[in-house]
């Protein structure tokens, strides 16, 4: 995401970002792109996913068409709102 707040640093997850940039082929760009994850996770707790950030939702009673969706973007399907007369 091009943020890195927590100031990690490593010479070793840089290699595998360049080689991952030059790498073609799903299965090999997965298996670079898991060892990366397992970099920032498991071996050196960079990050550590132990709060959801919830977040509020709502919309007007006067919209029609909108689906609520906690696993998306709540506008994934706006070409579908309309007024409700």
């Amino acid at each position: 995401q091009g943020e890195n707040v927590n100031r990690f640093c490593s010479a070793e997850y840089d290699a595998m970002i360049d080689e991952l940039g030059r790498t073609d082929g799903i299965i090999r760009r997965g298996a670079l792109a898991r060892r990366m994850n397992d970099m920032l996770t498991v071996e050196s707790f960079t990050i550590l996913p132990l709060v959801d950030r919830g977040r509020l939702s709502a919309y007007s009673m006067t919209l029609g068409g909108v689906v609520m969706n906690p696993w998306d973007a709540e506008m994934i399907n706006a070409a579908n709102w309309f007024r409700v007369k």
